[in-house]
């Protein structure tokens, strides 16, 4: 059996597609317009493009992060080491014939018998609080069956269409236009209309979701006529266009109608799939929409349900006793990945997320903490290479910077910074604390077991050089409270703090910690000024040049204890056929289907 990584998946539609450039113009269909490296987007009509007759491509838009979501002792990294395991990278599963759609009917390509009963149960340590975004933008994959997103990627960060079949800068730099198709409706049977699109984007700028974190440039929107939308944006920007995949689009009159707090529990969308149960922090159920033919998404499931599983030993047990079909999460030790694919089940995993301790500037001072060299004392106290060849197996590396080497923005002059006990206690001493100094507040995470043994780990080795707190594991939305600046809880002075490449810019973390109109973690004016410059530009070298100025400049600030990248997972049974991974953060469910 051929061993591959999911992202190593051969894609020969964009390989024959033709190369051209147009920067700044009316996108045509069929016409590449060349927005940098990774940046290009190509208009082809949504029925005519190879990918979507057969119902391969990613067109629900997904968005997960293993850094969303009482006081523990530290426990030695060696008790660590002996529980773990290294995994091996799965066997990716043969390429699958995509069927006919049960929604459109008609004969079934040659390939695996599929089952009668087309249900797909999924199993998640990641579960969302709600099902819009704004519950969350990062667990996009689990609302889009009943959404349809603005535009979509393709696995090279390509926008590809999806409600919108045609996009363009407007000249004046003031939006990014985009032509909508004119044939969807939603399950109430509203048609979708660019007066949906409008008020989805504007209700979200008003109520800072974290969706519209993601575009830190954006001010809103406007419609041109039934077909027609911008998206304003405060000064020339790409990322605008490269988050436009994260917006799912609400209906405006039926979200008036309802109010907001019955839409988050009640909403209804333009997808193929209704939503049929929602029960908070337990689970979500989608069932297909009757007499229905969505124009462009050709689904097989007819229900999707998903099930809030905290433990991954319990989504392990799910699928070896066929209770779960599909598991997702970040947060698995590589003993139970090992385990999975050592019972026959399909595990994928990619290395994209990178995870640190951020400070908040307001928090830290009148402490310690305050100082520079403490800061910088505290990178060197870890053994970050210890960290990811133990609790992560070799499927980890040590990070020295808010990237891992595949994003864009990488700067490969900033390596890790090395374990050195003597050199953490000189830069405290240097700093006034010889012996070293004890935090009130503690170090505030997502609880899981694996961001336990991370923290915990990282707890003792800081408390090596006298560095002594407590850990303060928090749920899902709590943290997400915690880093938007939301609730009444006071904002600790250190903080988990992760991303990952989400749209191949920097975008996300820059809307989270910009000085103007961030979350108000830390101010660093030479990262927003390089991010400035990185947004506003089309050429591929010049906007990389910029976007690793502005992590250098993140970097130096030392806001961070940087620490590992982390890999996320797809675990999945054998009767899943279909799935294909695109981008680490953004893949479908729409070519799913069930074998016997």
């Amino acid at each position: 059996m051929e061993r591959r990584a999911a992202s190593e998946r051969p894609d020969p539609f964009w390989d024959e597609a033709r190369s051209g450039e147009g920067r700044g113009e009316t996108a045509q269909v069929g016409k590449k317009v060349d927005l940098g490296s990774r940046d290009t987007v190509t208009y082809f009509p949504i029925d005519r493009s190879p990918q979507r007759q057969s119902g391969a491509d990613g067109l629900l838009a997904g968005f997960s992060s293993p850094n969303e979501e009482s006081n523990m002792t530290m426990r030695p990294l060696a008790r660590a080491m002996a529980l773990l395991g290294l995994v091996a990278v799965a066997c990716a599963p043969a390429t699958q014939p995509t069927p006919t759609s049960p929604q459109t009917g008609g004969a079934q390509p040659a390939g695996p018998k599929r089952a009668a009963n087309q249900v797909l149960k999924i199993g998640t340590n990641r579960f969302p609080s709600g099902v819009t975004q704004l519950a969350s933008a990062f667990n996009i994959q689990w609302y889009g069956a009943m959404f349809d997103s603005l535009v979509t990627f393709d696995k090279d960060f390509n926008i590809q269409p999806a409600v919108a079949l045609k996009w363009e800068l407007l000249p004046d730099n003031s939006a990014w236009r985009f032509t909508l198709r004119n044939d969807l409706t939603f399950s109430n049977g509203d048609k979708l209309t660019a007066e949906d699109v409008a008020f989805t984007v504007n209700e979200q700028v008003k109520e800072r979701s974290p969706q519209w974190a993601l575009s830190p440039l954006l001010t809103g929107a406007r419609v041109v006529n039934e077909t027609t939308v911008d998206l304003l944006i405060s000064q020339r920007d790409v990322a605008t266009l490269f988050n436009s995949p994260g917006w799912l689009i609400w209906p405006a009159k039926y979200y008036q109608q309802v109010g907001k707090d019955t839409f988050l529990t009640k909403p209804i969308g333009s997808g193929p799939y209704l939503l049929a149960d929602f029960k908070p922090n337990s689970e979500i159920v989608y069932r297909l929409r009757p007499n229905y033919t969505h124009p462009y998404r050709k689904v097989e499931l007819t229900e999707i349900v998903i099930r809030s599983v905290p433990e991954p030993s319990a989504l392990i047990a799910g699928l070896r006793t066929g209770e779960i079909d599909f598991a997702n999460g970040s947060q698995f030790l590589a003993d139970q990945a090992k385990q999975a694919e050592s019972q026959g089940l399909t595990v994928e995993t990619k290395q994209v997320s990178y995870i640190s301790i951020l400070f908040s500037e307001e928090k830290v001072k009148g402490t310690p903490l305050e100082n520079e060299k403490v800061r910088l004392a505290m990178n060197y106290a870890v053994d970050k290479a210890a960290i990811a060849r133990t609790i992560f197996a070799g499927l980890s590396q040590p990070i020295g910077q808010y990237a891992v080497p595949e994003a864009t923005h990488y700067n490969p002059s900033l390596q890790p910074v090395p374990y050195d006990v003597a050199t953490a206690k000189r830069l405290l001493a240097e700093a006034g604390y010889p012996n070293g100094f004890r935090l009130e507040n503690g170090l505030t995470f997502t609880n899981s077991p694996v961001n336990s043994q991370l923290f915990q780990a990282v707890q003792g080795f800081h408390r090596e050089i006298g560095i002594q707190y407590d850990l303060d594991p928090v749920e899902l939305g709590t943290y997400i409270d915690l880093a938007y600046g939301r609730g009444n809880r006071a904002r600790p002075p250190m903080f988990e703090a992760g991303s990952s490449n989400t749209n191949g810019l920097f975008s996300f973390t820059w809307g989270f910690l910009k000085c103007q109109g961030g979350a108000g973690w830390w101010c660093v004016p030479a990262m927003d000024a390089a991010m400035e410059k990185a947004l506003a530009e089309t050429d591929t070298a010049r906007r990389k040049q910029y976007l690793q100025e502005a992590v250098k400049a993140l970097r130096d600030s030392w806001n961070m204890v940087y620490l590992v990248s982390t890999p996320q997972f797809n675990i999945y049974s054998k009767k899943v056929a279909g799935f294909s991974w695109t981008t680490p953060t953004y893949y479908s469910l729409d070519s799913v289907f069930i074998t016997e």
